[in-house]
């Protein structure tokens, strides 16, 4: 009797010791499933709201470009909403988009140049021997003009001297807006001195359209501008800019 005793309490003390050792292993598995299911819950939670922000964007600027009136400051926020995007080609593709439809050029400028990383509308200094002169400039970005501070030019490779004078307002029209997402907004890129002598030119139209042009070109390449981009640059105005029967100056 005394020996079934003994046994019994060691069958019950072996099963006791499994049933917490079980008790234990689902305490631990519940609360390791608790923890994964908060944890996708948080996903879902965090997916949903940056579909939803998304989308709110999204209608954003289908709305702001539909409407007929586009209020100016409503568009450079809409911009810098795009610009917050997470997904990098979503943000590209709006800003790009509102580059184009957008019929204030301060909205269309300020999205090209947060789609080329550019961080706004910048005064150009001097860099290359071939210029010469204040290459400063007074930019409106309300009108998207800028305005020549000094008296600057260009001496091309014939030895021919540009000169654009000081209080000259320009707003880079010669480059066409379908090419600022490539490029860059005219008055905040690298090319920004040549397309103003080109502009300043091809209003006065008191040389050869062809001279201007060959100018353009090789004011590009001194300001820096890469060999790609210039050559874009050169056909867009060649193939869209004016042409004219050169006038004597006045």
């Amino acid at each position: 009797m005394e020996k079934f005793q003994i046994v019994v309490g060691v069958i019950v003390s072996v099963a006791t010791a499994l049933i917490g050792w079980k008790t234990f292993e689902l305490s631990a598995s519940t609360e390791s499933n608790n923890t994964h299911l908060k944890a996708i819950e948080q996903q879902l939670a965090e997916t949903r709201f940056g579909f939803e922000r998304i989308r709110d964007v999204y209608d954003r600027t289908e709305r702001y470009l539909a409407s007929t009136e586009q209020n100016e400051s409503r568009g450079r926020v809409l911009v810098v909403l795009i610009n917050s995007l997470p997904d990098s080609s979503l943000r590209s593709e709006l800003l790009s988009v509102v580059t184009l439809d957008a019929k204030s050029n301060a909205v269309a400028a300020r999205a090209a140049d947060l789609k080329m990383g550019n961080t706004g509308v910048k005064s150009s200094t001097p860099h290359e021997a071939s210029f010469f002169g204040d290459r400063s400039l007074r930019i409106d970005s309300e009108t998207y003009k800028a305005t020549t501070v000094g008296e600057f030019g260009f001496v091309d490779s014939k030895g021919i001297s540009w000169t654009v004078p000081k209080g000259r307002v320009v707003n880079g029209a010669s480059v066409p807006r379908t090419v600022w997402p490539i490029l860059g907004a005219p008055l905040s890129s690298d090319y920004t001195i040549p397309i103003i002598l080109r502009d300043y030119y091809a209003e006065i139209q008191t040389r050869p359209w062809q001279d201007v042009n060959r100018m353009f070109s090789e004011s590009l390449l001194k300001a820096g501008v890469n060999q790609t981009k210039a050559a874009i640059l050169y056909q867009a105005v060649v193939s869209f800019g004016p042409r004219w029967e050169s006038k004597p100056p006045q």
